[in-house]
């Protein structure tokens, strides 16, 4: 499926005519840690693109997976989108003036961290990537929005943790494993405006 930044932007507005309160972006329960991370977008000769970033291999938490730039809310920043903007600079010198914001999309919490995920949908403009922070990510790379999009693409697995089974979604994008809560934001995102159905994943 070929999406332009007006046929998200479309699709977008659509969304939040039919529900406003997704505009919102939602309160985390107390017992939860709270996070943000930002969705961004690339347009490239008419093709959208998802800018990713690869965690480096020495941190603590989630080393070494795919993910979204963004991090832990912390106490100084005005609102989760401030989390997620602050961060984005920090991680690959994305400055905010270079974001435009849509609005958030659905959260996500993790079963083993324990964190609660708001992620923000933006297109970034006049971005070219020249660096990143290493000390926080190995690399970063774009994934066309179209090849997600496919449910060829997309694998469903199902995984047992502390006694439960958990289905969850992956991409295998060149040699690297784009799953876990990265993966959920993507679906929900597809779901959310409509994109595509998941009835043939495999």
């Amino acid at each position: 499926m070929h999406c332009s930044r007006h046929f998200i932007h479309s699709r977008y507005r659509q969304v939040l005519y039919r529900s406003p309160e997704r505009g919102i972006a939602q309160t985390p329960p107390s017992h939860l840690r709270h996070a943000a991370v930002l969705m961004p977008l690339v347009e490239t000769n008419g093709d959208l693109q998802v800018l990713f970033t690869q965690r480096a291999a020495h941190l603590r938490q989630h080393a070494g997976q795919i993910s979204f730039p963004g991090g832990r809310v912390e106490d100084g920043d005005a609102s989760p989108l401030a989390t997620a903007l602050r961060e984005a600079e920090e991680e690959i010198s994305l400055r905010p003036s270079q974001v435009e914001i849509l609005g958030p999309l659905p959260p996500f919490i993790t079963s083993t961290s324990q964190f609660f995920i708001q992620p923000y949908l933006g297109f970034l403009h006049q971005f070219q990537l020249t660096r990143w922070d290493i000390n926080e990510v190995d690399e970063v790379f774009f994934v066309p929005l179209s090849w997600l999009l496919d449910p060829a693409n997309r694998h469903r697995r199902i995984v047992t943790w502390q006694g439960q089974q958990h289905e969850l979604f992956e991409f295998p994008w060149e040699g690297k494993r784009i799953w876990g809560a990265t993966a959920a934001m993507l679906i929900s995102f597809i779901e959310l405006l409509g994109l595509t159905t998941l009835e043939h994943t495999q």
